[in-house]
């Protein structure tokens, strides 16, 4: 097999018995990349594609192994249009990111990565880039780059012939019923073209990451957090079943606007690195409903920015909570600051849940941020 190119002809394979050729353009219906010559005497069996359409919908385990065939051969190729921008982490690793500004999506590659990237220029299939992996770093790691190319391609970093034969890996019906139930536990809708409006809303806040700021913040949070202990005994014990549930409609009300400013605090802390907003939105994940906002922008800041970022959302309620806990002494005797009280103590446990690593709140990024290096040399790619 032999693909002819402007410095003459390349050899890509040498074919057996039993072995086919061409399936790519059986299955994509586009133009073959690559021809065939004999060495001897060959005896060919030609399959028109509707033949072979029909013999690979009866068995998904032959739909399958097609798919498979195509994978090993494929030749991805990088998308035009994409910037490259370096930055360092605070380990000294150069990153590469990739950014799309058409529609607003970064991909992040450590130097693994990026050499991967760099040869991705439709003439190397998997087993080509594992050699060249190999060479350069040592390390024979054909799923990490399988792995590293697939996120690529899913990303819009890459184009790949096999995307054409997704119809090969039509699900079971048991797996059509799973991802239909995921569809509707986790359903996600995005606003885009928000960042002059989080702008004008960060130029009135700003005072607030200066210096003189933060430390009013720290000050007010300390001075809540103080206030929240010093009634927890005598506020405990006051608590009845009958309270909890004549409070519940308002405190709802307020932690489904602790959630808003939890994503405020994310945004607005993005917008202080100077870095852009690129959507909000709104979903529902498995139980409970959601806010987001997408700060991919500050993969192309340095490591401790993003820490900051993951953070300030924690922060904030945090914050809230300090608001609350000193506002509630002004309502001793009312249902106010029975109210203001308890949303304190949801706030302050909330603060200590998204900050745990193992769930997957800001902690865990902040924590996969902090492992980063680790992680790479670990993965290879």
């Amino acid at each position: 097999m032999i693909q002819k190119d402007t410095g003459g002809e390349r050899q890509l394979a040498v074919l057996g018995a039993g072995a086919l050729f061409g399936e790519t353009a059986l299955l994509t219906e586009s133009t073959r990349n690559a021809t065939v010559r004999t060495l001897e005497k060959t005896e060919l069996l030609e399959l028109k594609r509707e033949d072979f359409m029909k013999v690979i919908g009866e068995s998904r385990e032959l739909r399958l192994g097609m798919f498979e065939i195509l994978s090993l051969r494929d030749r991805p190729i990088r998308a035009t249009g994409i910037e490259e921008q370096t930055t360092t982490s605070e380990d000294g690793t150069v990153m590469t990111i990739l950014a799309n500004r058409g529609d607003g999506t970064y991909f992040r590659l450590s130097p693994q990565g990026k050499f991967i990237w760099q040869n991705l220029d439709g003439r190397q299939n998997l087993k080509d880039l594992a050699l060249l992996y190999l060479k350069e770093f040592g390390l024979f790691a054909p799923h990490s780059i399988a792995e590293t190319i697939s996120g690529l391609v899913a990303s819009g970093f890459a184009k790949s012939r096999t995307t054409r034969a997704s119809f090969l890996l039509i699900p079971s019906w048991g797996q059509r019923v799973l991802r239909g139930v995921r569809h509707l536990l986790e359903w996600r809708l995005m606003l885009r073209n928000v960042d002059p409006f989080v702008s004008r809303i960060h130029r009135f806040v700003h005072p607030l990451f200066s210096r003189n700021g933060q430390i009013l913040i720290a000050a007010l949070s300390l001075l809540g957090l103080f206030f929240f202990l010093k009634e927890l005994p005598q506020k405990w014990s006051a608590m009845t079943f009958s309270t909890m549930t004549h409070v519940a409609p308002p405190l709802l009300v307020l932690f489904l606007l602790s959630g808003l400013f939890h994503e405020a605090g994310h945004a607005l802390a993005t917008k202080a690195f100077g870095r852009k907003i690129l959507g909000v939105g709104i979903g529902w994940n498995w139980i409970s409903p959601i806010l987001f906002v997408d700060t991919s922008d500050m993969w192309l800041g340095p490591r401790w920015q993003r820490v900051i970022v993951s953070l300030a959302g924690p922060i904030t309620h945090l914050v809230l909570g300090g608001i609350a806990s000193c506002l509630s002494l002004l309502f001793v005797a009312s249902e106010a600051g029975i109210i203001l009280w308890l949303f304190a103590a949801g706030s302050y446990l909330l603060f200590l849940m998204n900050l745990l690593p193992i769930l997957n709140f800001d902690g865990h990024y902040v924590w996969q941020e902090l492992r980063q290096e680790k992680t790479q040399k670990k993965s290879g790619s």
